[in-house]
């Protein structure tokens, strides 16, 4: 799983726009953002190659439920690991194993 999550530049204005309005941090919005994209979208959510926005380390979107969140795509996906989901690229656009 990568170690780090990145935006787009209009979600991450969107983050913090939702941030001032909420008073949430970024880290719980994203979370419930891709909780919502999971539950409207299952796995036909759109991939994104832009990384224009801010990053955010996985154990901080993450934190204590890991075990729950890779629960959580595994089902939605169908694959007993995701570890070895293939299509994940980093900021530069390189595959991450």
């Amino acid at each position: 799983m990568a170690d780090r999550l990145y935006t787009t530049k209009e979600t991450d204005e969107i983050l913090s726009a939702l941030r001032l309005e909420t008073r949430l941090e970024k880290y719980i919005i994203a979370r419930m953002a891709f909780s919502l994209s999971i539950v409207e979208d299952g796995k036909n959510v759109p991939s994104s190659t832009e990384f224009s926005g801010s990053e955010m380390k996985r154990p901080t979107f993450i934190g204590q439920d890991e075990l729950f969140i890779r629960t959580l795509i595994s089902q939605v996906y169908g694959i007993s690991d995701i570890s070895e989901v293939k299509g994940i690229v980093d900021s530069n656009n390189n595959p991450v194993n």
